[in-house]
């Protein structure tokens, strides 16, 4: 298993996978109380909570999310994965759990709402139906991904880091100072690329264009109901069934657009991206939001501005920088900035 990466469109299997990594080893609560001649509370009398009474109320707790939401589907099974502790050595460490759901859009949408809690979920919120007077769960909030079976794509039709790259537009402009090299190389450039620059998306200064409702579930709720209208308005140009890589502006880059005005979109190579730029540049399409995973209840459809499209390719030092993770063999290091390599030696250096 891998984690599903931002840009990424939802895998074509059918189960959704998801992992939780948090504090779920139950320890000796910290509210027993002391005796008048000892500071040390007494050694809890009953036994901690079993690893199958965890997993299945780590079930019920994520069926009763489901089911208060309103959502269509279930939690096939709930897996703790064990750890002997580095403390003790008859001691089982529990920091990690793997959810299987019924299908993929299940689980990024039961991702979404932990990501989106305000404080956060915590093993202690999961599992308080086993906290006791003398036991309890670890009350930091866990850290929650998606999964996926589905290996990473060749590097010529994906982006394998979850750290989007830096983008650049391919302009070529009548009265540049550009050389007839530079030219060239530009016009190839414009010739292989696989990116487009996308903008005038969505027009979020025309109050009667944007419902209210739906203009809270993009900028609160669920970011994915506008990378899924994205998708599927652009589905048909999609000629590898293989799905559209898409890149949202940074949160510092969002400004008062709220991110929805542009996007940088990734076909799966040039003779997609060049049908997308000549088909719909200057043309109006229509979204379809949908508010459940289900995909039953649309919202609504609301019409784009008149979109501007230009070939686009990620920055040389976006491209030093995956190469030089691959070459050195760390491409599953995928999301960290590039370590800074030493130059120099210290074998002259004399220590007394």
């Amino acid at each position: 298993l891998r984690s599903i990466l931002p840009h990424e469109p939802l895998p074509n299997e059918s189960l959704g996978y998801i992992h939780l990594q948090g504090a779920f080893t139950p320890r000796p609560s910290s509210s027993r109380h002391c005796s008048k001649d000892d500071d040390t509370p007494p050694p809890p009398t009953s036994c901690p909570p079993t690893k199958e009474e965890m997993q299945n109320t780590i079930q019920s707790y994520f069926l009763k999310l489901i089911h208060s939401y309103k959502y269509d589907g279930i939690i096939h099974s709930v897996h703790i994965v064990t750890k002997e502790s580095d403390k003790e050595e008859t001691t089982m460490e529990y920091t990690r759990a793997r959810l299987i759901c019924s299908s993929p859009l299940l689980a990024r949408t039961i991702v979404s709402h932990c990501k989106q809690s305000s404080h956060g979920i915590t093993p202690h919120d999961i599992l308080s139906l086993l906290s006791t007077d003398e036991w309890e769960f670890g009350k930091k909030p866990i850290t929650c991904t998606q999964n996926t079976t589905s290996p990473l794509l060749d590097d010529t039709i994906s982006w394998k880091r979850s750290s989007p790259p830096k983008f650049r537009r391919l302009l070529l402009k009548p009265d540049s100072s550009m050389s007839v090299e530079e030219e060239e190389v530009l016009k190839q450039q414009r010739d292989t690329t696989r990116f487009i620059f996308l903008t005038n998306l969505l027009d979020t200064t025309a109050d009667d264009d944007v419902p209210e409702e739906l203009f809270h579930t993009l900028t609160t709720q669920d970011k994915h109901v506008w990378s899924d209208a994205i998708r599927h308005a652009l589905s048909s140009y999609d000629s590898t069934s293989l799905g559209i890589e898409l890149f949202f502006p940074s949160s510092k880059k969002k400004g008062e657009s709220g991110g929805y005005k542009y996007c940088h979109v990734g076909m799966r190579n040039h003779h997609d991206a060049q049908r997308l730029m000549r088909e719909l540049q200057h043309q109006t399409i229509q979204f379809t939001f949908f508010t459940s995973p289900d995909e039953k209840n649309k919202v609504t459809t609301v019409s784009s501005g008149t979109l501007f499209l230009d070939y686009a390719d990620i920055t040389q030092r976006s491209a030093k920088t995956a190469q030089l993770l691959r070459s050195n063999g760390k491409e599953g290091e995928k999301g960290t900035p590039p370590k800074s390599e030493c130059t120099s030696t210290t074998t002259h250096v004399h220590i007394p």
